[in-house]
């Protein structure tokens, strides 16, 4: 990926090129097609999570209840207990695994970091 940004009276002028491979998970297929409250939730992550250096795991209902649960690259699985899905709304939601990292640079004397990340979302999963 390459950066090139003309830049302004605070920020300089930047041409960076990022190699790194982005984020991936290949177990998109085991995320849940329900999750029940009163059971909690959890992901499988491990050995499905490649080039990350942290993971985002994001659960919501479709009434704005929302977990949002920041991970190392290297979590095996993400839990979520019934007490933290006991607003929830029963009915539809989505489920969302984020897993991402970043790379910081110096230009100009000032520290910029550069973000790559990917994002897989299961949308229409049942909340009962």
């Amino acid at each position: 990926m390459n950066w090139n940004v003309s830049g302004s009276a605070t920020v300089p002028a930047i041409s960076y090129n990022d190699n790194r491979t982005i984020p991936n998970y290949s177990g998109f297929n085991s995320l849940p097609a329900t999750i029940t409250k009163s059971a909690g939730a959890t992901i499988s992550l491990g050995s499905a999570v490649t080039n990350a250096d942290s993971i985002y795991v994001i659960v919501t209902d479709y009434d704005n209840h929302m977990i949002l649960k920041r991970l190392g690259g290297n979590a095996s699985e993400c839990v979520i207990g019934s007490a933290e899905l006991s607003a929830f709304t029963a009915g539809q939601g989505m489920v969302q695994v984020a897993p991402w990292s970043y790379k910081s640079e110096d230009f100009s004397s000032k520290k910029f970091y550069f973000v790559v990340e990917s994002v897989f979302t299961k949308q229409g999963i049942t909340i009962n």
